[in-house]
């Protein structure tokens, strides 16, 4: 984690919209559980939290499915930390889209980007920022948590 002052606190972590609608299985499912059990910060901006809700609502009508995906982006909103935006001075991803998590990342100094964009994943560690895809994301985590 970054910073001296950081060692005790919770990883930092923006989990880009790919990994987290609540209607996907596996490893991203996991990094939701995860979140729940506190073992590390989510932390979003409005423009996240905006796409958070536009891809929920959408996957939902798209897949019909019976689940109101309204009280998950409820429970996301009131344990996220938000921070106040930052603008970058230009695009750092070749999907200039994608540019809100590394804006995110970087107001809420942030430890990790996870996601399954390969735009943002190309990227590595964009000013000191670990992307990680969800399944390392976890690994990471478990190592971290086994310290």
């Amino acid at each position: 984690m970054k910073g001296s002052g950081r060692a005790l606190e919770k990883p930092r972590v923006v989990i880009d919209t790919n990994v987290a609608a609540i209607f996907w299985q596996g490893s991203a499912r996991e990094c939701l559980v995860r979140f729940a059990r506190r073992q590390f910060q989510v932390c979003v901006t409005e423009l996240v939290l905006e796409e958070y809700a536009e891809t929920a609502w959408e996957v939902k009508l798209e897949e019909n499915l019976p689940q109101n995906p309204q009280p998950w982006l409820n429970w996301i909103s009131g344990r996220a930390t938000i921070p106040a935006p930052v603008a970058l001075a230009e695009p750092v991803s070749a999907d200039p889209d994608d540019d809100k998590f590394i804006e995110c990342a970087l107001a809420a100094s942030a430890d990790y980007v996870v996601t399954r964009d390969r735009h943002l994943l190309r990227l590595e560690k964009p000013f000191g920022i670990n992307v990680l895809d969800d399944r390392a994301f976890l690994r990471r985590l478990s190592r971290v948590k086994a310290r």
